[in-house]
């Protein structure tokens, strides 16, 4: 039987590039996160996602731990909109960052061959819209995920809550079809009460919302 590692709430999010208002394709994203929200765990994590989207089933993809916090509204701190000076082009502007996912997500140990898996199922959008497609964000996602070994003679090792309690740390996420039988109830009932607005306080008047319940660019 599977073990349950840990459970929460999972958040994507993507950011338009340097001077672009808008993102209407995924060479128009500077960068795409994965925010957990462990539940009976006091910090929270925020997960860079390489080559900007998640796998597809045997992809493999690099991401990194970017910043760990006990207050989750410190992993939006520098997810505003930001102007800045460079000698050479002048007053860059940095777009604020788009909530593009809400769901549900478990770490789960498989018995069989030690493995993790990451699996997570989506809240928000009720059905994923194109900007879903392109970043990789399915209904259900199921991953292997590994990490980069800091010791020993073994190469990777497994991924634990612990390790992603440690900014830094570099996991690799392999996409795979088998859950092991791992349920995650979702609700979506009333999206005024998304806990995208209570955990990350992203609100429409900073952080465009239309991603995240229109399925659709921003």
């Amino acid at each position: 039987m599977a073990i349950v590692l840990e459970r929460g709430d999972v958040f994507f999010a993507y950011r338009p590039r340097v001077g672009e208002e808008y993102a209407g394709e995924l060479a128009d994203v500077q960068r795409f996160w994965m925010i957990l929200s462990p539940r009976d765990r006091g910090l929270h994590r925020r997960i860079v996602v390489g080559k900007k989207r998640l796998p597809r089933r045997r992809e493999r993809h690099w991401a990194y731990v970017d910043q760990v916090a006990r207050d989750p509204l410190r992993l939006v701190d520098d997810l505003h909109e930001t102007h800045y000076w460079t000698k050479t082009k002048g007053m860059r502007k940095q777009a604020t960052a788009r909530a593009v996912g809400e769901g549900v997500y478990a770490l789960v140990r498989d018995p069989d061959d030690n493995s993790t898996r990451f699996v997570y199922r989506l809240e928000y959008p009720d059905e994923p819209g194109a900007v879903q497609q392109e970043l990789g964000i399915r209904d259900e996602g199921i991953y292997i995920a590994t990490a980069f070994a800091t010791s020993g003679k073994k190469k990777f090792t497994q991924v634990t809550p612990d390790l992603l309690d440690r900014r830094g740390e570099e996991v690799i996420f392999i996409g795979a079809n088998d859950d092991l039988g791992v349920d995650l109830p979702v609700d979506r009932s009333v999206a005024d009460s998304a806990d995208i607005f209570r955990t990350l306080a992203m609100e429409d008047s900073e952080h465009p919302l239309r991603p995240l319940f229109d399925g659709m660019w921003a």
